[in-house]
């Protein structure tokens, strides 16, 4: 039973360390074909439905990147003197 129980934790922590950049693969790809397809359409005179195709995800992305960024803004940093501090403050070393 704890040989098992080993098992499945070892499983789990393996996925947990493929699945981001699974993640990150999939959403690329799905980028590509996005802007791949707009740029089809574009040249076979379909404009309207290429700016849909490619502005959708590219909202997505610019919408992650504003998200990563407040989130990194909220993280607390601490100092050496054991103080917490909000925002962009810098370690010192």
């Amino acid at each position: 039973m704890a040989k098992a129980a080993q098992m499945h934790r070892h499983l789990m922590q393996k996925l947990e360390m493929i699945y981001p950049y699974l993640g990150w693969l999939t959403g690329s790809v799905g980028l590509l074909a996005c802007v791949g397809g707009a740029v089809y359409l574009a040249m076979n005179n379909h404009e309207g439905v290429a700016g849909g195709l490619l502005g959708v995800p590219l909202l997505g992305v610019v919408g992650w990147f504003v998200q990563a960024r407040l989130s990194l803004a909220s993280v607390p940093v601490v100092s050496n003197s054991g103080q917490a501090q909000r925002g962009s403050a810098k370690r010192k070393r």
